[in-house]
């Protein structure tokens, strides 16, 4: 278990790791540190892995991802999840 600050821990994390399955963001919901957390773990997140977000209604960090990755996204009451695409 690794404990810290999303943005001091998580580069380290997931630079260890390489590349991951799957991510679940359910820590701090601002939206810097949410839109911190998503694009740092898209980064790692291997094709077709899924990114899975808590609180999304708490900012408009989920939508503004969403856009910008040109990802396609669904929610399920106050999580949203993105499918990283093939290739």
């Amino acid at each position: 278990m690794t404990l810290g600050r999303s943005a001091k821990e998580l580069p380290v994390l997931l630079g260890k790791l390489v590349t991951i399955d799957i991510f679940l963001h359910d820590s701090e919901h601002s939206y810097r540190n949410m839109l911190f957390e998503y694009r740092t773990a898209w980064a790692h997140l291997k094709s077709g892995g899924l990114l899975l977000l808590h609180n999304i209604e708490t900012s408009d960090a989920f939508s503004d991802f969403s856009e910008n990755f040109k990802a396609k996204a669904f929610t399920l009451g106050s999580m949203g999840g993105v499918v990283k695409p093939l290739g």
